[in-house]
């Protein structure tokens, strides 16, 4: 569904991204986990279309999007949540998610698509009427996925949807992305805190110095004590989800 060959990036005078290659299948999920500063969030805009990379290609179902900008690459099938993503905290969670469905192009598929979205976020069909200000940290985080899934995207990049959550709230944040999979979208997230991220996973990959140092089953990468002291900020004593 999507694939990076050689890609870089560049800010100014700094390489931020070297060279990455990787793949998402239709129906994964990919964690793309490492630490501050690695060159995760760069490679996210770059796929994204908000900073073209100087070298590499980006293609996505099939198509080379290297150069194409956000919009156009979004009208692909390709939706991404950049970290802090805002919402419209005076809105509803109806009026919320119906905003994102403006590609949809008529009222009545973005109500039946609200119907169809909603079951997955038990939370949020609950609270369907309250304003977004009044929704708990991970709540909101829900609410942010939730509204990228109103139009049907094929795959989300999710970048950073933990940061600033409670541990209890980002656990649940992860299971609820993880679940999305069954809603058929594939998923390439970016997530500083490995441990979480690995656990409902399909895949890793593990990048740091704006390089992939490591790749392959996530409990493989979890147990690696070079990668866990390195790059994993001790991932082996975090708890574990299950999916």
């Amino acid at each position: 569904m999507l694939e990076l060959q050689n890609v870089q990036v560049q800010h100014g005078p700094t390489a931020a991204v070297r060279g990455v290659s990787l793949s998402v299948a239709a129906s994964e999920l990919l964690a793309l986990v490492g630490p501050n500063g690695a060159g995760k969030s760069s490679l996210a805009r770059a796929i994204a279309g908000t900073h073209r990379p100087v070298q590499g290609a980006i293609r996505f179902l099939g198509a080379e999007i290297t150069r194409l900008d956000a919009p156009a690459i979004s009208s692909l099938g390709l939706t991404y949540l950049a970290e802090g993503r805002p919402l419209a905290p005076t809105l509803s969670v109806r009026d919320n998610l119906l905003s994102g469905a403006h590609v949809l192009r008529s009222m009545a598929r973005a109500y039946d698509r609200l119907e169809e979205l909603l079951p997955l976020f038990p939370a949020l069909a609950e609270r369907v009427d309250s304003p977004a200000a009044t929704l708990s940290g991970g709540e909101r985080q829900w609410l942010v996925v939730a509204r990228a899934l109103m139009a049907r995207p094929k795959l989300l990049l999710i970048d950073e949807p933990t940061l600033g959550l409670a541990p209890r709230a980002a656990r649940e944040t992860l299971k609820v992305i993880a679940d999305l999979r069954k809603s058929g979208s594939a998923i390439l997230l970016i997530e500083q805190n490995a441990a979480l991220a690995l656990e409902v996973a399909d895949r890793g990959l593990v990048m740091g110095g704006g390089l992939i140092i490591a790749q392959g089953a996530p409990r493989e990468l979890i147990d690696d004590p070079s990668l866990t002291l390195s790059y994993l900020g001790g991932a082996t004593t975090r708890p574990a989800i299950t999916t």
